[in-house]
């Protein structure tokens, strides 16, 4: 495998980025609720049984200040972590079983991702629906209302990405890429609309939705489908961003309060893909870490990919900067921070980080906009 070789640091471009919350004081802070696979997993799956590949080295490598594996799959930080120091944490809310083997406070956001499951996983979807459930239920014993339980729920932000591992999964199983039934993306979609229901019905009133990311361009595919069979497969995902805009509309015109963001991942990752010099990546093809032979290479924050399927940290920050502040060529109607701050003035705070073209962000407050 090539190693990602030094990028000049003259290329560096240094971005101030103004991040939007509710205020400098912690219990001001939007509250979040994550949902979704590994690309948002923060060590649900180290408390499930079995060995959790994301607490081995070299993951975690990176990831400060501990240095160590934790669970995430990436070298460091995931998009649940960079979404949420866009929102004034420091990194995601806990997992939800670490919170519950700790009697740790549901009252600063939950993490409910875990690696491996995807939208048509039905048991996995139930089992997390249930775990809100509880959640909601302590949130409620601990406000004293359901009234106080519903406002704070409608002002929270769910974050849900999905529907990668269903891609990957089926299509390891074909021989040619081109083998898609024509129901596959109409039931994905459908299932889909049913999980975002569901969580409405529980309280959520803000989604912020990450769509499938162009998976036939992870090292893991481009090695068995090659470079056509992976146009293919990221066709199929362009395919059901559209279904999903669509459904996400049809949902918001009918149930009440419901406002969403949804980010097109393909659209983001290809941009860095196809021009990787302006992002300061030097592979954008072959993974970081050979795991065939053991080596890692020296730089990661040069590569897209951290293994053969997951992005590294620098990836992660990219698309988070999307999410949050970037334009509608990359998240529509809304990006995240206006979504979240929706009839609310934020104060803000300001973070280096390097970011490049993502951040459309031109002004000192957030703009009310109405997805409706």
């Amino acid at each position: 495998m090539e190693k990602c070789s030094v990028f000049s640091s003259s290329l560096f471009l240094l971005v101030v980025i103004t991040l939007a919350f509710h205020s400098a004081d912690a219990t001001k802070r939007p509250l979040l609720f994550i949902f979704g696979d590994s690309t948002l997993d923060v060590g649900t799956n180290n408390y499930l049984p079995g060995d959790n590949p994301a607490l081995h080295y070299p993951y975690g490598m990176d990831y400060p200040p501990a240095l160590k594996p934790t669970g995430r799959f990436s070298n460091g930080y995931v998009l649940s972590d960079q979404i949420a120091r866009r929102m004034g944490y420091d990194e995601s809310p806990p997992p939800y079983l670490a919170l519950v083997n700790s009697s740790s406070s549901f009252m600063n956001g939950v993490n409910f991702a875990s690696g491996g499951t995807g939208i048509l996983d039905s048991t996995g979807w139930n089992v997390t629906i249930k775990q809100f459930e509880i959640v909601r239920e302590n949130i409620t014993a601990e406000l004293g209302s359901e009234e106080e339980t519903t406002r704070l729920l409608s002002q929270a932000l769910f974050i849900v990405s999905d529907g990668g591992n269903d891609f990957a999964q089926y299509i390891v199983n074909l021989s040619k890429p081109i083998e898609w039934p024509t129901d596959f993306l109409e039931g994905l979609a459908s299932t889909y609309q049913m999980h975002l229901q569901n969580l409405y019905n529980l309280g959520a009133r803000k989604f912020g939705i990450v769509s499938i990311p162009p998976v036939g361009s992870t090292p893991v595919l481009r090695s068995k489908f090659g470079w056509l069979g992976g146009i293919i497969v990221n066709f199929n995902a362009q395919e059901f961003f559209k279904k999903t805009k669509t459904l996400l509309k049809d949902l918001s015109s009918k149930l009440d309060g419901m406002n969403y963001s949804i980010g097109n991942s393909y659209v983001i990752i290809n941009e860095v893909i196809d021009h990787p010099s302006k992002y300061n990546f030097t592979e954008v093809k072959k993974a970081c870490w050979d795991e065939d032979n053991g080596t890692v290479c020296p730089d990661r924050d040069q590569c897209v990919f951290f293994d053969g399927f997951h992005p590294t940290q620098k990836l992660a920050e990219l698309a988070a900067e999307a999410l949050v502040h970037g334009g509608k060529n990359y998240i529509e109607p809304i990006n995240f921070s206006e979504l979240v701050s929706m009839g609310i003035e934020y104060p803000t705070q300001k973070v280096a980080a390097d970011v490049g073209a993502f951040s459309q962000y031109s002004g000192s407050k957030t703009k009310y906009v109405n997805t409706h």
